[in-house]
């Protein structure tokens, strides 16, 4: 049974604005309806604590959530505004070792089981296109921050108001103790002022903007019925909310793994010093004009599953600069690797890749792209 109640609605609009965090981001004006709900009671004043709240009051993650099933409709657009792809994310989640994740659009189809054994595959074994999964975490988690975090951010918050609509924004920034003039800087995210609601998120990764529009609220929380993700000024992909309902028993059938769903997780791991020895091509990363221009510098620990015929299957952060993680991100995915042989066949790897970010300091002036791949 559905259980979903409106709380707030908005409208984007195609007119611009300007929305200075992190650089300058254009995004879509916002308006409001004049029909709203009860005023809330006061936000907290501390931007920490008001982070905290927005993280607890948006999304689907939390000690007292009940299990959940939500469905959602993609439209991937070019640069012109012309449709390339469609499909649609699901997800059912009866605990953390048992949910099933489904990407499917006419050029992908995924699903992941979860269970006690790790994650069992189907469909491509290569990681999901970003632009998918980065619409998974807008609606599943979509404001990183948890008490531990916060106790090593600083949290810069600004009042904006864009068009009319009035936004609380919090900026979490980190500073090396050794050099605290070098900022990481993390995601922006602007709020309603009367309602921890997240309206726009500004993040590093494929698509730098996201949209949240016409709100509805299930098991206490907020999500947005839809959104519009940017990739730089133009518009890169439109998401409808399409289900979201409680799931009151639990279908066993429907979180059940196939017969030939396969883990992700290889049992061999070699060490960062074999792969490079196996490595056939290595795309340099670019470095961020913004972490250059701000002198941002630092070691992205990267954890990778490289394939039985040598393709990067799947990369995620393990620690680093905020600014630096995509850029080591996007270059890691393109690599190439021999294959790794055990007993003469070749078998899927689990390793881990250091890539270290420096600034020439004889070169200032132009800040010049460098990087060295780390070996332990």
């Amino acid at each position: 049974m559905r259980k979903t109640i409106f709380v707030r609605r908005l409208c984007c609009h195609s007119r611009l604005f300007c929305l200075v965090a992190l650089g300058i981001f254009y995004l879509p004006a916002f308006a409001q309806d004049s029909t709203s709900s009860a005023a809330p009671a006061a936000l907290p004043s501390d931007p920490k604590e008001l982070m905290l709240l927005a993280a607890k009051s948006n999304g689907l993650t939390g000690d007292d959530v009940k299990p959940w099933h939500l469905k959602a409709s993609l439209i991937l657009l070019d640069e012109s505004g012309s449709t390339t792809d469609q499909g649609t994310f699901e997800e059912f989640w009866a605990s953390e070792h048992k949910y099933k994740i489904a990407y499917t659009s006419r050029a992908f189809s995924q699903t992941d089981y979860g269970t006690e054994r790790g994650i069992l595959r189907t469909g491509s074994r290569h990681s999901a296109p970003a632009l998918f999964t980065q619409v998974a975490g807008e609606f599943v988690n979509p404001i990183l921050a948890d008490v531990k975090m916060t106790e090593r951010l600083s949290v810069d918050q600004q009042m904006r108001n864009q068009n009319g609509i009035k936004l609380n924004c919090l900026t979490g920034k980190v500073s090396s103790a050794s050099t605290p003039q070098h900022q990481s800087i993390g995601p922006t995210y602007c709020l309603d002022t009367k309602a921890p609601i997240l309206l726009i998120s500004v993040r590093w990764g494929e698509i730098s903007q996201f949209v949240h529009n016409s709100f509805l609220s299930f098991q206490g929380r907020y999500l947005p019925r839809d959104l519009q993700g940017f990739r730089g000024v133009k518009p890169a992909i439109k998401v409808h909310l399409d289900l979201v309902e409680l799931l009151k028993t639990i279908d066993e059938a429907e979180l059940t793994p196939p017969s030939d769903a396969t883990s992700i997780q290889p049992t061999v791991t070699i060490s960062s010093a074999v792969a490079q020895g196996l490595q056939l091509q290595q795309i340099e990363p670019n470095y961020p004009p913004i972490a250059r221009a701000a002198h941002v510098e630092g070691m992205v620990i990267l954890q990778a599953i490289i394939g039985k015929d040598g393709d990067v299957l799947s990369v995620k952060v393990i620690s680093g600069p905020a600014m630096l993680q995509n850029a080591a991100l996007d270059a890691v995915k393109k690599w190439d690797y021999k294959p790794y042989l055990q007993n003469n066949d070749p078998v899927e790897v689990n390793t881990t890749i250091k890539l270290v970010f420096r600034i020439d300091p004889r070169n200032l002036g132009t800040l010049p792209r460098s990087y060295s791949y780390a070996i332990p």
